[in-house]
Order: C-alpha cells, then structure tokens, then sequence
C-alpha cells in the first residue's frame, strides 16, 4: 500500500480536498470492501478505488479546517492480512 497523499498530518489551506492512495494484493486482489479510510479518526465510506488501477480517491468538498488533518488507509486481503498507511 502506498501512503495517502497529501501526508497525514500536513497542513492544508484550502476547505476542500482530494486524498489519494495505492492499495493492492497480488495474490488475491483487493476490492472496495477490503479498504477502510479515514479522515481524522473519522471512518469515510464515500471513496472510489479502482481495481485496475489500484487507486482509492476520497475528496473532501467543504468544511475542512485549514489546519493539519490525520488521513489513515486500512488494506485488508482475504487472509486476513492487515496494512495500514498515513
């Protein structure tokens, strides 16, 4: 899994923003349903990831603050084998 972009914890200016993240499996692939995501400690389910690209896409359209955010990634595969990013 490649960390969350921008970095957990940067600070941001603007109220609105796009986080993006790599997650994949070789073994047995991974889906929507594997991955969590999180925008300061709070979990976000309104995130697309595309298989084929192994990309995961949240963005944040209003009501950030501008100051740094904690953004965490969560993989999991069928064997139950768990990686985090932030």
């Amino acid at each position: 899994m490649r960390a969350p972009s921008p970095a957990s914890r940067a600070k941001i200016k603007e109220r609105t923003q796009t986080a993006r993240a790599a997650a994949w499996d070789g073994q047995t692939g991974l889906a929507k349903g594997n991955i969590r995501f999180y925008v300061d400690g709070k979990h976000r389910t309104a995130f697309s990831y595309d298989r084929t690209t192994n990309r995961l896409t949240y963005a944040q359209r209003s009501g950030l603050a501008t100051r740094s955010h904690a953004v965490e990634a969560l993989a999991s595969d069928d064997a139950g084998n768990v990686t985090a990013r932030r």
